[in-house]
């Protein structure tokens, strides 16, 4: 069996089911663990592709001394769930286009739920291949809504992607771009840079030198990430998933409904680390 049947079978896995534990390890003292989970299901296959997606993560927060926050309490958990529908159509044997819609939940959970607490994302994208003996490039071009920069605003999205050799793959690109290399049937490597960030209601008042803040807040969390990846094939329908690397912080602060800070927690950067289990159907 050869090296290329290897890569090609990694390749042809889709992903069912993930779990990942992460920890950013010191923000200015403080520490963000995340625990995410999603399940996904394909729903139609062949020129007109549909799947569902499912995701949660728990945020959690741990605050250290010299914050002048009378009551972290209601600040130091979010729980944000998503559900995305994702459309892909083969125009011809080179040309595709793909659609993602993605109603989001995002919110401290100290009380019921408001309209602060959603907020609707989306992505489309126009894709150019082309292939050539072992060697297949992709173009893509669209826009999408998304949470990068704080509040849910319209981006341009570009990348270019290339697999070639034993396993070999690269993509340059905005909001990601990866190198890397899968090089047996059970081992791959990536090198990862992307820009990352969170938008949540702070559902509750909160509490700043002995005053109630009842004004609608949301805690802004964005930065960039770099970080190598590694992953394990169990077995045929499991894969393990070890990361590290460095997060560099813009945005970490609690703003109200039109962007003006009302708490600075500082930008920083630090290390982080993440470890996960997938399970994929062949």
């Amino acid at each position: 069996m050869s090296l290329l049947f290897f890569i090609a079978s990694i390749k042809a896995q889709t992903e069912i089911a993930r779990m990942d534990y992460s920890v950013i390890t010191d923000l200015g003292g403080n520490t963000v663990s995340d625990l995410d989970a999603s399940f996904r299901q394909q729903l139609w296959k062949g020129k007109n592709n549909l799947a569902i997606k499912a995701t949660y993560q728990n945020r959690e927060f741990t605050f250290f001394d010299g914050l002048d926050l009378n009551s972290l309490s209601n600040l130091n958990r979010i729980h944000t769930l998503g559900l995305s529908l994702n459309y892909e159509r083969k125009i011809d044997s080179s040309f595709s286009a793909r659609v993602k819609a993605n109603p989001v939940l995002s919110t401290t959970w100290g009380q019921a739920l408001s309209r602060d607490d959603f907020y609707g994302l989306f992505e489309t994208t126009l894709s150019k291949t082309w292939r050539q003996n072992d060697k297949t490039q992709t173009l893509s071009i669209g826009v999408f809504r998304s949470v990068l920069f704080g509040e849910p605003e319209i981006l341009p999205t570009a990348s270019f992607a290339m697999t070639w050799g034993n396993g070999w793959f690269v993509t340059v690109g905005f909001p990601e771009s990866l190198f890397g290399l899968a090089w047996n049937e059970r081992n791959s490597m990536t090198l990862r840079g992307a820009f990352d960030g969170s938008y949540s209601n702070i559902s509750s008042p909160w509490f700043q030198n002995g005053q109630t803040i009842e004004t609608p807040s949301f805690f802004i969390l964005n930065g960039k990430e770099l970080g190598l990846e590694y992953k394990y094939r169990l077995q045929p329908n499991f894969t393990t998933t070890l990361s590290g690397g460095y997060q560099l912080v813009d945005e970490f602060e609690i703003v109200d409904e039109n962007e003006t800070t009302l708490y600075n927690f500082g930008s920083d950067s630090s290390l982080y680390f993440s470890i996960g289990i997938r399970y994929n159907f062949k």
